[in-house]
């Protein structure tokens, strides 16, 4: 079992010896990010540490985590009248808020790997849809459109490697039933009020 970390001690460990911590133990890199949040004396590096493309991710959850965890601890402070609830309420809306610089770069990723998709590229691009829909419903209209166009271009009938569109055309899009039963549900429910 590895060392336990102390949001205090944060500012102290060496970087290497940080990153074996973060790596051994989930419960190091909530301390380590919820330090990074909280704590204004933590050093760049472990700042810069964070922020890598490897850790990106893993320091998103782990600010989730210790949100969570003062989430609760608020709620039971108020319960019982606590007089930290103060200060751990300015702990959690500091973390909420580093939280949501985290969830930028994640957004991003998850924006740039959507817009990247064959399924995007496919659907926004108005010729190729037009193609795979010409082709789908009248497949003799569009060998006859194709043989004529290879004529123009003066291209010979050999049969050469399936273009990217015609690839495309095998991805077929089905929406799932178990979201399609959820959308008619709200949909109704929105039409009750």
């Amino acid at each position: 079992m590895g060392d336990r970390l102390r949001v205090a001690d944060v500012a102290r460990i060496p970087e290497d010896r940080l990153i074996r911590l973060i790596t051994d133990s989930f419960d190091n890199l909530v301390t380590v990010a919820l330090a990074d949040a909280t704590n204004g004396f933590v050093p760049q590096r472990t700042r810069r540490l964070l922020r890598k493309a490897e850790w990106r991710l893993d320091w998103q959850d782990a600010l989730l985590c210790a949100g969570g965890e003062l989430q609760v601890a608020t709620e039971r402070m108020r319960y019982t009248d606590d007089p930290r609830l103060d200060a751990t309420e300015n702990r959690l809306r500091q973390v909420r808020h580093r939280g949501n610089e985290a969830s930028l770069p994640a957004k991003k990723l998850r924006r740039n790997d959507f817009n990247n998709s064959t399924e995007r590229k496919i659907g926004t691009n108005s010729h190729l849809t037009a193609q795979v829909w010409l082709r789908t419903a009248f497949p003799d209209e569009y060998a006859d459109l194709l043989r004529h166009e290879r004529a123009r271009l003066s291209l010979d009938e050999t049969p050469e490697e399936p273009s990217r569109c015609a690839r495309a055309d095998r991805v077929r899009l089905r929406p799932r039933p178990d979201l399609r039963a959820a959308h008619a549900e709200g949909q109704r429910a929105a039409h009750r009020r």
